[in-house]
């Protein structure tokens, strides 16, 4: 890229300070008028800038907008410095349109009816079964054995017998012992949020003490996790009212029974402590500490197992006390609490019995009941109350991942389980996890899952969302709930998209979850939307603030949409971030997070927008935006030419059955979306643009050079637009497409003609001798005028009807009546392939002036009625095309090194130097 092509009036003005200082008075007078030359500017203390025609239009808000709708800029106060106003270079744009289907799901929703109670309703009634630790036929004997006292009781007869056979001297006789729940027995119920997945377990536990043991000498006593903090103590059947500051050392002998994990899960050193110090207190009075703990036996701290007989209550538990050498140190494995995580990640909510549930489904987590302790009081992961928990949305994402990295039967055996445990609640988590599930799982687990259960699912959430009112229960409240929860997995909104898009709708939100599809949230807000029809809403710029309003008509060209349920922004295509709704006031639109990024999409209705901050391309002498839109002019070889941008957008091309005097090969009509925005010369080629490039003047009607160029032929346009893409940095220059000339020749109308369904010889120049539909008649001028004879149309493009033919980029294409996106012809790579002419010329009869109107001919055709306008396509972001400002692209390794910016300063002065008539060595003037 020329250093020449990046000089600005900024960077020349930077030149002057780098070279002769910031005073501009200590300038000569020559050198101070031929730098005012250069730069426009006239310097001087009496003298004000001198305004320059090529300086960036700045957008101003439209007379008739109401201060209400968009703001004004406010007065400076007071005293505060008066700052020079900011120049407004960035000026937005459509770049992109996309026609937005909502993608039909299999089968039909015709047969849709309203959820009943019954269809939300728990599948069983009652609670589900509680599994316990360790079966009762098995705790039960070892629980007595543990908390019976020992005593001698009948003479033990086969003992005394064999120790005489043996020739022993018997000094006393042998007895059996016997373990009876005779006396007093102590209970400590030890309450920690930690410890709710084994309230049952306990509790059973308790109650079968109870029955056993009988109320008489039974005292229970309920702690807060620490043994020195009682809560409540219970003596038979009556609850004392007063409760002791500390909990007495019972008589010597008395067991004391301890149902709690004694703070090994806690994670506390402190009340791990309090209770080994509360065992030793025991047993130092005489009393039997008795502990079931649980947790497995390996992870009993060796010092714990000293001061008391422990218990673990596991599946895989011997149920014999846990000796000192056995127990180590240490707290439980963190890789299978994240297993059980990741087996719990697709669930909406965990009770205690589905934990216990999940946690024996893998055999790791299997041998560890501690886990269900870890995972309840991990937080803030774990978010846990007093009957469920479930993983917090700022971790769902990661523990899902990990989920679909189990493997295929332990996600089936996952899904079996919530199914099963689920069955006792309502219908409305079952179908919600279902989703979920099926949005992780493996394929090959999906295909063993009858698809049944994934269809019911499905399709009790398509209900939900058609009839949500006629249902029970509160469904703006569930689908808040929901998708709050669960918003941050994108994955389970990209793959139910259709399903949850109309529970977002219902929820009322503004901000859009990532992984929606946009189709599917217009779909769902127009459906939601107390708007019949939809509404044109026009894009109004207000220095760096942008606004949609309601479209007023005003002729005015930026960007009109429509929309029925409101317009979906965002920062990407894939997504939409925020929804807006409009009632009859201006919204201003959110701004990007992102400083550098100048760039939006709009989703609205079946339209997808995507608007951008443009630069001055390199090659425009004047950018800006008038009534019409925006324009910039380039010098082609010494001649001007104003392109405007036509952007992208939908139109219907063809003319209806009932448009006087049509022909066949205009319909059937059709929806055609060209989805990029082009520059399109506002007038047809002139002959002076043509002679400046190609030093010649075919045409018939010489002698004033802004008249069209004609009698060139297909060929001969080709060869001319090559050279002018040489001539202009960054774009391809072209011939516009027959789809994209009837929709710039339409300017967003849908009559005959661009501005209406008559014509008259002051609008176009035709042979006026014949009429159409009825209408006037007149002079038949007999040759072409000037390319700017008549007033333009809404888009500035003037005479696209009349004057001269102009060629278009291919071939006629058959219409078919189907919706098109950004069609082309037949290209026919031969010389006599046919190319469309449009528009019609001097000596046709006016039918031929219609919009719809085509006909083509040969490549070499020429007549004096045939010319052609020039359309610029974008390469690249290469000098030229749209620029967005901010958006850097990292070199390749392959790419030449930045030059520093002392470098551009030296190689700007250098240049400027040159330009001016310096002499590269020294300040004085060339005498060139």
């Amino acid at each position: 890229m020329g250093i020449r092509s990046v000089v600005g009036r900024a960077d020349l003005l930077r030149a002057l300070v780098i070279s002769h200082g910031p005073d501009v008075k200590s300038l000569d007078a020559q050198t101070a008028e031929r730098f005012g030359r250069l730069l426009c500017m006239q310097f001087g203390d009496d003298k004000a800038p001198v305004e320059d025609e090529r300086t960036t239009v700045v957008v101003e808000p439209p007379d008739d907008a109401p201060e209400p709708e968009i703001p004004v800029d406010t007065e400076p106060d007071e005293g505060a410095p008066q700052l020079r106003a900011r120049l407004q270079a960035r000026l937005f744009a459509l770049l992109e349109a996309h026609a937005l289907e909502g993608r039909q799901e299999p089968g039909a929703d015709g047969d849709l009816r309203p959820l009943t109670a019954a269809d939300c309703a728990p599948r069983l009634t009652g609670e589900a079964p509680h599994l316990p630790l360790v079966a009762r036929p098995r705790l039960w004997p070892a629980l007595r054995r543990s908390l019976a006292c020992p005593r001698p009781a009948q003479i033990d007869v086969a003992m005394l017998v064999r120790r005489l056979a043996r020739g022993e001297t018997v000094r006393r006789l042998p007895r059996r012992m016997s373990r009876n729940w005779g006396g007093e027995l102590v209970v400590v119920m030890q309450f920690a949020d930690r410890l709710l997945p084994y309230e049952d377990d306990y509790d059973s536990i308790l109650r079968e003490v109870q029955r056993l043991h009988g109320d008489g000498g039974l005292k229970v006593w309920t702690v807060d996790d620490s043994p020195f903090e009682p809560c409540t103590v219970q003596r038979g059947l009556q609850v004392l009212r007063s409760v002791p500051r500390d909990i007495p050392v019972p008589p010597p002998g008395t067991p004391v029974l301890i149902l709690g994990d004694l703070g090994l899960l806690s994670g506390s050193s402190i009340v791990e402590d309090e209770w080994r110090e509360f065992c030793r207190t025991l047993e130092e009075g005489g009393a039997r500490p008795v502990a079931w703990l649980p947790l497995s036996a390996r992870r009993v701290s060796s010092e714990m197992s000293r001061h008391g007989r422990m218990y673990c209550l596991g599946a895989d538990s011997d149920l014999r006390p846990v000796r000192p050498s056995r127990g180590r140190r240490g707290g439980l494995v963190d890789d299978l609490r994240e297993t059980l995580l990741a087996c719990m990640a697709c669930c909406v909510r965990v009770e205690p019995k589905l934990l216990r549930a999940l946690r024996r489904l893998h055999p790791a987590t299997a041998a560890e009941p501690g886990l269900e302790a870890l995972v309840w009081s991990h937080s803030p992961v774990v978010v846990a109350g007093t009957q469920v928990c479930e993983i917090d949305r700022a971790h769902v994402v990661r523990y899902r991942k990990e989920f679909e990295a189990l493997p295929a039967a332990i996600q089936i055996e996952v899904l079996l389980c919530i199914l099963h445990h689920h069955a006792w609640t309502g219908r409305s988590t079952e179908c919600a996890e279902i989703l979920i599930w099926q949005a992780h799982a493996r394929p090959e687990a999906r295909q063993a899952v009858s698809p049944e259960i994934l269809q019911e699912a499905s399709r009790w959430f398509r209900r939900m969302g058609r009839f949500p009112y006629q249902g029970p229960g509160d469904p703006v409240s569930f689908s808040r709930d929901l998708l709050t929860r669960h918003q941050t997995d994108a994955t389970w909104i990209a793959t139910q998209s259709r399903l949850l898009a109309p529970l977002w709708a219902l929820s009322g939100a503004e901000t859009v979850p990532y992984g929606f599809n946009p189709a599917d949230i217009a779909a769902a807000r127009r459906s939601r939307s107390l708007q019949t029809e939809a509404q044109p809403l026009a894009l109004v710029q207000h220095n760096d603030r942008l606004y949609l309003r309601p479209d007023r008509g005003d002729q005015s060209r930026w960007p009109v949409v429509s929309s029925g349920g409101g317009v979906g922004w965002s920062e990407r295509r894939e997504r939409i971030g925020r929804w807006l709704e409009f009632h009859g006031a201006a919204v201003e639109l959110p701004r990007s997070g992102d400083p550098g990024l100048s760039e939006f999409w709009l989703t609205a209705d079946k339209g997808l927008f995507r608007f951008g901050a443009l630069s001055r391309p390199l090659w425009a002498q004047e950018f800006g935006r008038d009534i019409h839109g925006l324009y910039a002019d380039a010098d082609i070889a010494g001649a001007t030419q104003r392109f405007r941008y036509i952007e992208p957008g939908e139109f219907v091309m063809g003319s209806p059955d009932t448009e006087p005097e049509r022909f066949d090969d205009e319909g059937p009509q059709h929806r055609v979306c060209l989805t990029e925005g082009f520059w399109l010369a506002e007038t047809a080629c002139s002959q002076a643009v043509w002679g400046a490039v190609m030093g010649s003047n075919p045409s018939q009607f010489k002698g004033d050079p802004l008249k069209p160029v004609e009698r060139v032929s297909w060929g001969d346009v080709s060869e001319f637009l090559q050279k002018v893409g040489e001539l202009l940095p960054g774009v391809k220059a072209e011939l516009p497409t027959e789809a994209e000339w009837e929709y710039a020749c339409r300017a967003g109308t849908e009559t005959a003609f661009s501005w209406g369904d008559g014509i008259t010889l002051a609008q176009a120049n035709y042979d006026g001798r014949k009429a159409y539909a009825e209408g006037p008649t007149g002079e038949y001028r007999k040759k072409t005028v000037r390319v700017k004879s008549f007033a333009p149309n809404a888009w500035g493009l003037y005479q696209m009807h009349g004057n001269v033919w102009e060629w278009c980029a291919e071939g006629m294409r058959p219409y078919d009546g189907e919706a098109q996106e950004s069609p082309r012809g037949e290209a026919g790579d031969s010389e006599d392939a046919p190319r469309v002419v449009r528009g019609g010329s001097w000596f046709d009869g006016p039918w031929r002036l219609r919009a719809a109107y085509r006909r083509q001919g040969p490549q070499d055709g020429r007549n004096d009625g045939l010319g052609f306008r020039v359309s610029l396509r974008f390469m690249s972001s290469a000098e030229g095309s749209l620029c967005l400002p901010g958006a850097a692209v990292a070199p390749d390794a392959g790419d030449e090194p930045v030059a520093s910016p002392a470098t551009i300063s030296e190689k700007l002065k250098s240049t400027v130097r040159k330009f001016l008539g310096f002499d590269s060595a020294n300040d004085t003037p060339n005498k060139k």
